[in-house]
């Protein structure tokens, strides 16, 4: 733990900090690094800012390491390297890591989806016949015996990944099967009898009840180093989500936000630029909330759409600048093609 009390007057600059960032601590006489870690709480009074910060060990604090989480035979720094990747800690050690590359299963339940045999789209295989050797080793973990995600009657999404340890594997995973589920909602979205692809018809049966379905998948992933019995079954949303708290004075902790909006919120006949801001504010806390960083990045986008439309903005480069740009691209890409 590491408490400061910071003189605002002497360091004006402190207020333009990112209090989610992480904490240095720089000792200048002996040119070292003696504190490194995450602010805990910040207040302050006229004058000074107070900070109470906690080492990196304030995220495994918010991390969520029980109950769907499991790791079953696997080597100590692999455990160590998939959960602080997972949360994004570089942690200095002596254990041995492998990382050279090597094929993992991967596995995922898919809900709202009932088959009687097995399919494939791309490299991703969906199947109702759990009689693998994977499947044994989820049916007899804990997840097996108590989530039902894992003990229930779920379809099961299955590809092999080639990666150099668990954590890029089951990034690999879930994104491809991520991006066949993707494909999946555009064939139960799609209500053409005929749909065309190059020079070929293609005919199309339709159901009113599939197309209202949402096959999704749940947050739990199994990922086992193939040729081995080592695998984790492992939580994709590992950070908790807190209760906001607030016992004291309530009306307090959002006075800045009523300072900021409460004229918009209440007003009446407001400006299309005004309409445009809760907008904004609607896809910035999808972009919060968010557990997948493309998601965020697509809703962070549509917020900044909504804060910018109409407005003018100075040009950053003149006509002649702009055909040079285009021309260095376009010259660019010839050389890559030949």
């Amino acid at each position: 733990m590491y408490q400061a009390r910071i003189d605002l007057e002497k360091n004006p600059d402190f207020l333009n900090c990112d209090l989610k960032d992480e904490l240095e601590v720089f000792d200048k006489e002996n040119q070292m690094v003696i504190f490194r870690g995450l602010i805990k709480n910040y207040s302050r009074d006229v004058n000074h800012g107070f900070i109470i910060a906690q080492d990196l060990s304030l995220k495994l604090e918010t991390t969520r390491i029980g109950g769907a989480v499991e790791f079953i035979n696997m080597n100590p720094a692999d455990t160590l390297l998939l959960m602080t990747s997972s949360i994004e800690i570089q942690v200095i050690h002596n254990l041995p890591i492998n990382i050279e590359e090597r094929e993992f299963v991967i596995i995922m339940p898919i809900k709202n989806l009932i088959i009687n045999g097995s399919f494939k789209i791309g490299d991703v295989e969906f199947y109702q016949d759990f009689h693998s050797k994977d499947d044994e080793l989820i049916r007899k973990s804990s997840n097996g015996l108590d989530n039902k995600e894992w003990n229930g009657n779920y379809p099961r999404a299955r590809i092999i990944i080639i990666a150099d340890q668990f954590f890029s594997a089951i990034k690999k995973g879930y994104s491809k099967i991520s991006s066949a589920i993707d494909l999946i909602a555009l064939r139960t979205d799609l209500s053409f009898p005929v749909v065309r692809i190059g020079d070929s018809e293609n005919n199309l049966n339709f159901s009113y009840y599939n197309s209202l379905s949402k096959v999704n998948i749940p947050s739990t992933i199994y990922c086992r180093e193939r040729y081995t019995d080592s695998f984790t079954i492992f939580n994709m949303e590992m950070l908790m989500e807190t209760i906001l708290a607030l016992e004291f004075k309530p009306q307090n902790y959002f006075i800045i936000i009523n300072k900021m909006f409460d004229h918009l919120i209440t007003k009446g006949n407001n400006t299309q630029e005004e309409k445009n801001l809760p907008y904004a504010l609607h896809w910035l806390r999808m972009a919060i909330q968010s557990k997948d960083n493309k998601d965020k990045l697509l809703d962070l986008w549509t917020a900044m759409e909504f804060l910018m439309a109409k407005k003018k903005i100075k040009n950053l480069f003149s006509h002649s600048e702009i055909e040079k740009i285009n021309n260095l691209i376009e010259s660019h890409q010839e050389v890559v093609y030949r």
